[in-house]
């Protein structure tokens, strides 16, 4: 967090941001829909959006508790149990910041297509890029990005807002 607040001060100083416990202190008031979670070594994560659990406040109703996630560092202490993201252990930090991953690595949320579900073609275009299924190409210099998933075949180069079908009868061979 240590790196947060300095690029703050750096990029937004308007914000009054000058230590770890303010910027604790700001994601505490701001985010009452869960978005981030702090843990006692003041590593922040950004938490799924399957598991959040919205903070109580008064201008917002109440909504039904996320299920909770196990989180584990991808270097774990050989005594130390995982990582629970909502109440917290007594894990040691690791030598350097280790990135969480979620036990269940085909639950990954990669982006794109939110609401995917196997096996069922789902109708429109999908998110833009970069997400799940999507691959970026650069064809001298031109850079684009091609969609092949649950939503069919698309296409989208930089600077559109969009994606376009891919037409078949355009593919070179």
């Amino acid at each position: 967090m240590e790196d947060c607040v300095a690029a703050m001060q750096n990029k937004k100083p308007d914000l009054g941001i000058n230590s770890v416990e303010e910027l604790k202190q700001l994601l505490q008031n701001c985010d009452h829909e869960g978005r981030f979670a702090i843990d006692e070594y003041n590593r922040v994560r950004k938490v799924d959006r399957a598991d959040r659990q919205t903070a109580a406040h008064p201008a917002y109703p109440p909504s039904k508790p996320a299920p909770t996630t196990t989180w584990t560092t991808q270097k774990q202490h050989k005594t130390s149990g995982p990582f629970n993201a909502f109440a917290g252990s007594k894990q040691e930090p690791e030598e350097e910041h280790k990135a969480w991953v979620k036990e269940e690595q085909d639950q990954v949320d990669y982006g794109g297509d939110d609401d995917e579900e196997v096996g069922k073609k789902k109708k429109g275009p999908p998110g833009v890029p970069p997400g799940r299924h999507w691959e970026m190409y650069d064809d001298d210099g031109v850079s684009w990005w091609y969609y092949e998933g649950p939503r069919g075949k698309w296409w989208m180069q930089d600077g559109q807002t969009t994606p376009q079908p891919w037409d078949e009868g355009t593919e070179e061979s």
